[in-house]
């Protein structure tokens, strides 16, 4: 509930396309009146992912927002955080991972992700887990893991946007945290992705979607026809499918998409400004249907040679 409070995108669904525009900037204007430290006012609105998709360019001139802190926030911060060790120089990853009772794709097992946090781990970073407690809790005494929503340690209100801005990378499933990173410029690892055709991302950006199995076809289902098809565009319709099964990201695709993301990360200072898109990019040959600017995971596409057909 708290990101819907405070990034006007989550709540996009709430604002009809007929509004004025003096009724969002009046949202907006609540929105940046109650969490000061969002440096900018200014909302970049769309109603869809070709809407968003338009925004890049004049996205990209302005540069990355900054998170801002007052001076007592900054101070309750750093110590928040050096009660853990972390300290100055750290660098660290969020994850989140939807694990909601609603029986819905979106949500993904905990467990396949410990081979992602450790490689995280073993070249030097942190992981800051974030959530809820109705969450199933990590395992005890990982180094250098937090489980913050199983944490005794009083925390601040805003620690969960502050790590979402400004981590290395955030590994995400499709829940309102993945949306955060993207006005920070924060490169996300989007795994466990339904819906390909409403993913937006930048070159910054790693997806592994959900496959789809299809018993008629004894194969999985390709890219183009989920993005041509309006069965693979929203959950009522995909589970009405009673040809399709479902196929979740393996922890071996979530690990290698993490080794990728760390080197992607490394070598690439992406604060200021947005990269343009490559010419050859999935979007480009998908060009009126796919919205995704950044790439694939190596390991689900050689899992899926047939994905890309």
């Amino acid at each position: 509930a708290f990101y819907m409070e405070i990034l006007p995108d989550i709540i996009a669904e709430t604002i009809s396309a007929g509004k004025s525009a003096n009724q969002r900037s009046d949202l907006v204007n609540f929105i940046q009146d109650s969490f000061p430290f969002l440096l900018t006012k200014r909302y970049f609105g769309y109603a869809d992912e070709k809407g968003r998709a338009k925004c890049l360019a004049t996205w990209a001139s302005t540069g990355a927002k900054a998170f801002r802190l007052t001076a007592s926030q900054q101070t309750e911060l750093d110590f928040f955080l050096s009660d853990f060790g972390l300290k100055e120089h750290d660098w660290y990853v969020v994850i989140h991972v939807r694990e909601a009772s609603d029986g819905s794709i979106r949500n993904a097992d905990i467990n396949t992700y410990y081979e992602a946090i450790d490689v995280v781990v073993s070249n030097g970073g942190w992981v800051f887990r974030i959530g809820d407690t109705a969450m199933t809790p990590l395992r005890q005494s990982m180094l250098r893991v937090v489980d913050l929503p199983f944490s005794n340690i009083p925390k601040p209100k805003y620690i969960d946007l502050y790590l979402l801005a400004t981590a290395r990378f955030v590994i995400s499933t499709c829940s309102g945290p993945n949306e955060f990173p993207f006005y920070f410029n924060v490169p996300r690892l989007m795994t466990n992705r339904p819906f390909i055709s409403q993913v937006f991302g930048t070159p910054n950006d790693i997806c592994i979607p959900v496959s789809y199995f299809c018993t008629n076809k004894n194969g999985i289902v390709s890219l183009n026809e989920q993005l041509t098809s309006i069965d693979y565009q929203n959950e009522p319709r995909l589970n009405a499918l009673t040809n399709i099964t479902p196929i979740k990201n393996s922890s071996k695709q979530i690990k290698q998409a993490a080794i990728e993301m760390i080197a992607l990360a490394k070598h690439n200072s992406l604060r200021a400004n947005f990269p343009l898109p490559m010419t050859n990019s999935l979007n480009t040959k998908y060009k009126g249907n796919l919205w995704f600017m950044g790439s694939f995971s190596k390991l689900f596409l050689e899992d899926n040679p047939t994905y890309l057909d």
